[in-house]
């Protein structure tokens, strides 16, 4: 996660823990947001207005390696990376892609 704080690629929006999510251009500029609440008793999410969703959620992994993980939302992203690290793997090598569907915070 601190590697995705960093980059400004994830960030908490406010107190009560609404985890954000945005998507970068070529440009660097942010193109898409999306964000999820993180108490189990009060769901949220939602997607901000005029963000594009070709610019999704994504982590890039080195330029040689043409592997890419596709998966439904910011969170399956950033779990499919974990499972990588703990089992001793480079999830940096890896491309992970998330697709941005809506439900994807659950």
């Amino acid at each position: 996660m601190s590697t995705l704080i960093h980059k400004k690629k994830l960030y908490q929006q406010d107190k009560i823990g609404k985890c954000v999510f945005v998507g970068y251009g070529h440009d660097g500029v942010a193109k898409y947001c999306s964000m999820c609440g993180t108490t189990p008793s009060k769901p949220f999410n939602q997607y901000r207005e005029h963000y594009d969703k070709s610019y999704p959620f994504h982590l890039t992994g080195y330029s040689s390696n043409n592997r890419v993980y596709v998966s439904k939302s910011p969170i399956d992203v950033m779990s499919r990376a974990t499972l990588s690290l703990l089992r001793g793997q480079e999830w940096k090598s890896d491309h992970y892609l998330s697709l941005g569907l809506s439900g994807s915070c659950t």
